[in-house]
């Protein structure tokens, strides 16, 4: 799995914070402490049954994506997106492990971009998957990040690809999925 400089970084600061366990609480994980330069694409998401609950999105994620903080994914996101984001959350609580997506999408007319993110599993009681941290970044086809407001009403490309692989915290291996097996 080809990660950008950021989510490698990312990954590498939710494995400090296990500390031997299968996966670190929400205490013992403190991002805009910690990794204060990704802010603005930060996301502190909470797990309700399977039910997916924004509690903060950074301003970033805000901003070209309009308000989402206090929202459930289900009332702001249509299929096939919200398909896609159930299951990169539902992979992540199955394997206790961090989940890597990247999707294309369509924006103003025919330009291409890629959404990166990370979500990394954290648990309350060292076993259920209660909550996610998260770090979700845009960018063009180039690799350059795009600008806060770049779109609010991405088309998702569900004909182009779109990555979903799991790390193993034992191996470090990512493990490439097809997400419409975990929808």
């Amino acid at each position: 799995m080809n990660l950008t400089p950021h989510h490698a970084r990312f990954v590498a600061y939710w494995e400090s914070r296990r500390q031997g366990r299968n996966m670190p609480a929400r205490r013992d994980v403190d991002p805009l402490l910690d990794l204060p330069e990704f802010a603005a694409w930060l996301l502190i998401v909470q797990n309700h049954d399977g039910r997916i609950f924004y509690r903060v999105l950074g301003s970033s994620m805000e901003e070209s994506n309009g308000p989402r903080t206090g929202t459930y994914l289900d009332e702001v996101r249509a299929p096939p997106f919200r398909d896609y984001l159930q299951a990169m959350y539902a992979l992540c609580v199955a394997k206790r492990a961090c989940v890597f997506a990247r999707n294309n999408f369509h924006h103003d007319g025919d330009k291409r971009a890629l959404t990166s993110r990370i979500v990394a599993p954290l648990s309350s009681d060292g076993e259920t998957v209660d909550m996610f941290l998260g770090l979700q970044i845009s960018h063009d086809l180039a690799g350059a990040p795009l600008p806060p407001a770049w779109d609010r009403v991405p088309k998702f490309r569900e004909d182009l690809p779109n990555d979903l692989a799991w790390r193993d915290p034992a191996t470090g291996e990512w493990h490439a999925v097809d997400w419409r097996d975990w929808a």
